[in-house]
């Protein structure tokens, strides 16, 4: 815990291994590594642990939402599985932000993610509607990680994503543009093509030995 005015601890440099499973027994967490600004910057092992019975807490906004919110790009996140009781649910009404960078595990990622495997349930609701600066009011949500542009490896999705825009698009012919990037494991590997997000740098990763069951 920090203080509102101390830096942010960005685990650079450090690693965090869990030692046994983690069962939050239902309650509420935010983030962990920030939203904005702030991201997690060491490694996270897992060791072959379950993170379960956990709600994550988007109350702080809807971007780079996860156990983790934001992964940068010296991150490493291994050998970690999300339970089936872990749950995260976003709803947008007509006046509120675009959703982006949405997973289970980490909501976006600059760094790896290596033998990871998400059992949570996700749930998007979204009643934004797209205009010329708002194209995509629903963008890059994934299983295990919404958007990385580092490299995802041998991870696996088995829990149900359910997606849900009730905006009209502004022409028949972007009917089918409202909501982009979506994945089992990974909702983006990062932008090759700015006509899709025109705000994304062009770097993208690579995502290789992954499944999807859910």
């Amino acid at each position: 815990h920090t203080s509102a005015d101390a830096p942010a601890q960005t685990f650079a440099g450090k690693t965090v291994v869990l030692g046994n499973s983690l069962n939050f027994l239902g309650a509420a967490v935010k983030p962990a590594g920030g939203q904005g600004a702030s991201s997690f910057d060491g490694t996270l092992d897992g060791n072959g642990k379950t993170i379960d019975n956990v709600v994550i807490d988007a109350s702080d906004g809807v971007q780079n939402v996860g156990l983790i919110g934001r992964a940068g790009e010296p991150s490493l996140i291994k050998d970690v599985t999300v339970g089936a009781g872990v749950r995260l649910s976003l709803a947008q009404d007509a006046e509120g932000a675009a959703i982006a960078n949405v997973g289970l595990l980490a909501g976006s990622s600059a760094g790896n993610l290596q033998g990871c495997t998400s059992k949570g349930s996700l749930t998007v609701e979204s009643a934004v509607a797209q205009t010329a600066e708002l194209y995509f009011p629903v963008l890059n949500v994934g299983g295990v990680v919404g958007i990385c542009t580092g490299d995802v490896t041998a991870c696996a999705n088995e829990g149900a994503i359910s997606i849900s825009e009730t905006s009209a698009p502004r022409t028949e012919n972007e009917q089918n543009n409202i909501v982009a990037n979506v994945g089992g494991v990974v909702g983006s590997a990062g932008a090759v093509d700015t006509t899709v997000d025109k705000n994304a740098e062009n770097v993208h990763g690579m995502v290789s030995s992954c499944t999807n069951t859910g």
